[in-house]
This record gives C-alpha cells, structure tokens and sequence, in this order.
C-alpha cells in the first residue's frame, strides 16, 4: 500500500469504500548471486535497460522502462497485478489509473544484479465487510481488506507486505479523518484461500489488512441517552401532581412517551434492520417501561380516588 483512505463508511449497508493507492512488484535475481545464474530477465535487463551515455564513459546508468499494460501482454511478462480483491462491491473503472515499471539493478550500480516489476494502481474502490452492532453505540468495528493470488498456488508465489505498507497503515491509523470514529490500530496477516468453484482447488496465498475502529460515543451520550433521561425524569414528575388531575397527569405522560418513540426513529434511520438487539434498542426499551408506568399510576391513583370519595 501506497496510499490508503477511507471516504465512507456505510454500516446500514454493509460497506466501505477506500481510495487506494497499491503498488505490486515482482524481483528477479539470482539464487547464488554468481553473475552467469542471473534470471534471464535480469540478463535482458542488463542488456537493453543499462549502459553509457558516450562509450567514453566508465559509468553506467540504469534507464527506467515504463510499458503500458498492452505492451505487457504482448512481450508476455507477468503481470503483478495478477491478484484478486475479495469482497468487492464495486471496482470505478473510470477512476481507476495503471502505471507500470521496468527497472534494472546492476552491482556497478546498485550493489546487487536484479529486475523489478511494477504495476502501480489508483482506485476508488467498494469492499463489503460485516459490522457487529451488539454493542453500539459503544462498539468497535474491524475493516478487512484482503488480497490473494490468482492462478498460482501458495508453493510458487507468495504476497508480502513491504515496509512502505506498514508506513502507509501507521500514518493511516495516526490521522483523525473518519467521522464518528476513532482509529485503534491496524494488523497484516497471511490469508490462506481456496475457491469452491476451482475444480483443482488449489490453496492460494494472500495476505489480509485488519483496522480495527472504535466509534465515539459521545454525541449518543449527551444528545440521545442524556435527553431520554431528562424526559423520563419529566414523565416521573407527575406523582407530585394531584391525582385529580388526570388529564394533566396522562398528558405530560403520553407526550414523553411519544418523545421517546421519536428518538427510536432517528436511531434506526443509522442502522439496519438487525435480529438481535443493540445496547442502544435495550436502553430505549427500558426507557419505554418507565415512562409507561407513570401512566398507570396516573390511572390507578385517580381510580382510587374517586372510589373512596
């Protein structure tokens, strides 16, 4: 990863889209670093990609090749871009920027004989990821971005994180960007995949960003818990009413309980329709019991009332 920034974050629907910068590079070299065991495409390299301004010159230079992805395909040289994003939702062609490089190594040069292959890509990108919501609004949530090979086995290519990932995840992490919610940290392990409709089913290599958010509750503490309580604090008042004004009495009742029927709209309005119950439903829940049992005390004590008279 290069580049790495998360433009929405949709829990009622399931997903996040990310502005992504990735670059996927493959290194030839030699198993024995002796020069006649170069991989023959650090030899072309070496051939066609370095030499000297004027043959009077006693120093080289590497010239940095940048093919588009036909001329990739038509010289058939492995494309890195040979990997799969697994739960996407939507991948903006239009928005999307390929740019490829070819750059020698050579020990006069750079202190070591190699090739590097490089595919560099620009997205916007929309990745489908589960959201537990057990316990919003004091949840934590974790985004999954996971990459794996295509068409080889994890015994002839494997994917690993440069160090220019990690980089890229901790300053991430450290910017305060997403709204709502607070950065916590961030973890690359290796992923393992097996497609079900490959018919060899073969194990795959791949490698899985974990980033792990935490949301900040304090707007549903001071702007949705602590009004409940203040209604439900005036929807008790009526026991310092008289019991002979009943419609006194059931109209403060009925107002806070129709209030916090409202609250329970603008709640729902950021969740989807779940089959289990959130923190947030069971305090709204309870909040409705309360305010439904100054109601009935209402009613029972205004019937006593009017019996002993």
């Amino acid at each position: 990863l290069r580049d790495f920034n998360i433009s929405e974050l949709n829990l009622k629907k399931g997903f996040y889209e990310v502005a992504i910068n990735q670059s996927f590079q493959y290194e030839y070299s030699s198993l024995d670093n002796l020069d006649e065991n170069l991989h023959e495409y650090v030899q072309l390299g070496h051939k066609y990609l370095v030499g000297k301004i004027t043959e009077e010159d006693t120093k080289e230079f590497a010239h940095i090749c940048d093919p588009t992805e036909n001329e990739m395909e038509d010289n058939e040289i492995i494309n890195p871009l040979d990997v799969t994003i697994l739960n996407i939702l939507r991948d903006d062609n239009d928005l999307q920027k390929k740019i490829f490089k070819i750059t020698p190594y050579k020990k006069s040069i750079n202190d070591y004989d190699a090739l590097r292959i490089e595919a560099e890509t620009t997205n916007v990108q929309r990745v489908k990821n589960y959201y537990n919501l057990r316990s919003f609004p004091f949840d934590k949530q974790t985004l999954k971005y996971t990459i794996v090979n295509n068409n080889y086995d994890l015994t002839k290519r494997l994917i690993n994180a440069q160090s220019f990932t990690y980089e890229t995840l901790y300053n991430f992490v450290k910017n305060d960007d997403i709204p709502g919610w607070e950065k916590k940290s961030f973890n690359i392990k290796k992923f393992f995949y097996r497609n079900t409709t490959d018919p060899e089913n073969i194990a795959r290599d791949g490698i899985q960003i974990e980033i792990e958010l935490e949301r900040k509750h304090g707007y549903y503490i001071f702007k949705v818990i602590f009004p409940i309580v203040l209604i439900l604090t005036v929807c008790w008042s009526v026991v310092w009413i008289n019991p002979k004004e009943i419609e006194a009495r059931l109209t403060i009742t009925i107002v806070c309980l129709l209030s916090l029927i409202a609250y329970n709209f603008v709640i729902d309005e950021e969740l989807p329709k779940l089959e289990y119950l959130t923190v947030m439903d069971w305090i709204v829940l309870t909040s409705y019991v309360y305010a439904t049992i100054p109601n009935f005390l209402s009613i029972y004590s205004f019937a006593n009332r009017s019996s002993m008279l």
